[in-house]
């Protein structure tokens, strides 16, 4: 189809919905020649028709498109080829990708399995190398076991240019998901793309140097490697052939840049320079000190719906033009998997539907869902249809239910008549919201029962005399709030503030450096007996925080007291704080997992994957595991007003709902807290929730030490000489 077919086939519509051509201000296309060529291209065509018609149109190439043929450029030598060739080799062949993935559960590595490289998504680029690169001990033993050993992994200039490539395409990605989503104006779009090129004339400037203070795995390789030469020029070459591509590309928005300007910061714009019609109406707004304010309050789209249309008609006319550009050919649609008959494929969720988030099974394939098709597991729902029943089912009904609650299916249009005028529709009167509060608390709270909770767990006897102490071992993200629930749990037993675990204020990085055991005393100054084990905070990525491995080995009671931890390098039998035949009250018997209800939405998806490690790791050892969801009181206003409401909040429910869904921790494992962090006196109202989950947690870590065999040292497992061995 030529791009006079369809152009008479855009004008047929035209003139069907009678429509203006004078009204139409841009048309954005993909690269075909059929769309983009000057002379016999649709858009020129269009863009020819409004201008005959007494209007002006602007002509724009897909952004997303020409980001992601701009990344196609990125080349570091033979890197990516060795990558996806090797990749190709481990999966195009069905045993030597089972075998190949038997050998990683072997090893007990960080991820199943490698990624399959397409052009067609955007992502693959720098997700493929980036997952080679985490498994790439993993993949040289494989193909050395194999016969078919890689010579490229032991040369340090080539893994320069693979950490390279792994921190380029993440910057990469990063745009490309900025740039997706709905309700993204052309504005906004063009900033990202000015911010990538500052960047990367940033990165290239610094790379000459190498100075390597963005390229994080880069750094990680300069490191493992001082004495190499490194200083390759491929890294800087490829930022400011990058710039160059970025600005090629990109020419067409000089055209409407001063435009983007006047829309994105009226306020800042110099009145000479835009369009002679618009100039005195941008002097009365800059002299206007109220309008000044309300810009930085509001949203653009608020901003200018609020200016007075008689005194501003030609600044809210740019600002229709402006936000009806659209920047993008793809219309951004959430994207969920329904997983059916998980009943046929698990006989353990066959039996009880309410084991779908603790069978093995339903989360493998959920696993491989997501590598088929790029879905992140959170936007993965198992269900059970009705299919053979005669009557509901209520574990159906839930699971089916929420499904549904958590499917998003919107258009994402901007409402520009909003703006007003004498064309506006009027708005139609919206249905009050649904009260944030259930009628009565869903879980009974002993409220005003402080004194007898406290005496409670003071008397709480452990059902083995041959342990002193049953280890609760606390994991979270870094600012979570771990060692701040620590010292809350102290408050409540001391009945004044505290300070035995050391905090920091939310600076982004972690506090805790070493594995410290924190005891809580009772009335007569002698020690409760259960014992709190703080570690580092966990991070999203690979070289920050603390390492998966080092949890486990704390979890499995290798890790002695004073453990220093190594974001990139896991204890070993080496280290001094490393025990090789811990006994059974060296073991955790509950993991405790803090997560921050304000966070619970956000949580990067490498930090969920790191978490359900660990509690994979747990439950193979049949550990009880715990959530505890802090910062409550600022999640919800209706819980900061009054923090007895924290069980008839919808929103708390909420949030305890989505953290079972991430890590399948059941909604009764679940407590929300309020942390102590700028109170001078301790509170009942709060000492009651911290114990209540106290209690719990104690009985749920007893009943785990009564399934252990108390007498001895820990058995050692077959074929694992180093690790102990937890009968379930």
């Amino acid at each position: 189809m030529t791009g006079r077919d369809i152009f008479e086939a855009v004008s047929e519509a035209v003139e069907k919905m009678q429509l203006k051509w004078d009204k139409l201000c841009g048309v954005t296309t993909d690269g075909a020649p059929a769309m983009t060529c000057d002379r016999k291209g649709m858009a020129s065509m269009v863009c020819a028709k409004v201008k005959e018609s007494g209007g002006e149109a602007f002509r724009m190439h897909c952004i997303i498109h020409q980001e992601a043929l701009c990344a196609k450029t990125v080349q570091l030598g033979d890197v990516m080829n060795t990558v996806v060739k090797t990749v190709n080799i481990i999966r195009a062949r069905g045993l030597y990708h089972r075998e190949f993935q038997a050998f990683l559960s072997e090893v007990d590595a960080e991820y199943g399995d490698v990624l399959y490289h397409s052009e067609v998504r955007w992502l693959s680029r720098g997700y493929v190398p980036q997952r080679f690169y985490s498994m790439r001990s993993e993949i040289d033993r494989f193909m050395k076991e194999k016969g078919r050993p890689l010579h490229e992994p032991s040369d340090p200039l080539w893994l320069a240019n693979l950490a390279s490539l792994v921190d380029l395409t993440h910057h990469l990605n990063t745009l490309n998901k900025n740039l997706q989503g709905k309700q993204q104006l052309v504005p906004h779009l063009y900033a990202h793309m000015k911010a990538l090129c500052v960047k990367l004339r940033l990165f290239e400037t610094q790379l000459r140097s190498f100075n390597a203070a963005h390229f994080p795995v880069l750094s990680e390789i300069k490191s493992a490697f001082p004495k190499a030469d490194l200083s390759d020029k491929k890294g800087k070459c490829v930022c400011a052939s990058l710039v160059t591509e970025f600005n090629m590309r990109f020419q067409d928005f000089s055209v409407i840049e001063k435009q983007i300007k006047l829309f994105s910061t009226p306020f800042l714009v110099d009145a000479e320079e835009v369009e002679e019609s618009l100039q005195l109406e941008l002097i009365e707004m800059q002299c206007d000190d109220s309008l000044k304010s309300q810009h930085q309050l509001l949203s653009p789209l608020d901003f200018y719906q609020s200016l007075d249309s008689a005194k501003f008609p030609l600044m809210r006319r740019h600002t229709k033009r402006m936000m009806s550009l659209f920047g993008l050919t793809y219309i951004y649609l959430p994207h969920v998997i329904i997983l059916t008959k998980e009943d046929e494929a698990c006989k353990l969720v066959k039996e009880d539907l309410r084991k779908v988030y603790t069978s093995k099974k339903i989360r493998e394939k959920m696993e491989t869902c997501r590598n088929l098709l790029g879905i992140p597991v959170n936007h993965i729902f198992p269900v059970k249809n009705y299919h053979e029943e005669m009557d509901t089912d209520d574990d159906m009904d839930a699971l089916i239910l929420k499904a549904l609650d958590q499917i998003h299916c919107s258009s994402g249009f901007i409402e520009l008549n909003k703006m007003g005028g004498s064309e506006s529709t009027p708005q139609q009167p919206q249905t009050p919201p649904p009260p944030p509060e259930f009628d009565k608390p869903w879980r009974i709270m002993p409220w005003g029962n402080k004194d007898n909770l406290r005496e409670k767990l003071r008397n709480f006897k452990l059902c083995s005399s041959d342990v002193k102490f049953v280890k609760l071992l606390i994991v979270g993200e870094v600012g979570a709030g771990k060692s701040s629930f620590i010292n809350s749990v102290n408050n409540a037993f001391q009945e004044r503030i505290t300070s035995g675990a050391l905090v920091d204020a939310p600076t982004g990085t972690t506090f805790t450096k070493i594995y410290k055991t924190h005891h809580i005393k009772g009335k007569d100054g002698s020690r409760l007996p259960f014992v709190f084990n703080d570690v580092m905070g966990l991070e999203p990525g690979d070289i920050y925080g603390a390492h998966v491995q080092d949890i486990i080995t704390a979890l499995k009671g290798f890790l002695e007291e004073g453990y220093k931890f190594n974001p990139v390098t896991p204890a070993s039998e080496n280290d001094s704080n490393y025990k090789t035949n811990p006994k059974v009250s060296d073991q955790t018997f509950c993991l405790v997992n803090i997560i921050p209800a304000t966070k619970v939405s956000l949580m990067d998806q490498k930090l969920i994957q790191k978490m359900k490690r660990i509690r994979e790791v747990a439950s193979e050892y049949n550990l009880p595991q715990v959530i505890i969801l802090t910062k409550v009181d600022e999640t919800c206003p209706l819980v900061k007003d009054d923090l007895r409401k924290v069980y008839t909040s919808k929103k708390i429910k909420e949030k305890m709902q989505e953290c079972s869904n991430l890590l399948g921790i059941p909604l009764s494992n679940i407590f929300p807290v309020k942390n102590y962090h700028e109170e001078v006196d301790t509170n009942d109202d709060m000492d009651v929730l911290i114990l209540k989950a106290l209690d719990q947690i104690v009985n749920l870590a007893n009943d785990a030490l009564e399934d252990q065999n108390p007498n001895g040292d820990v058995q050692e497992s077959a074929g694992y000489s180093s690790e102990p061995h937890l009968p379930c």
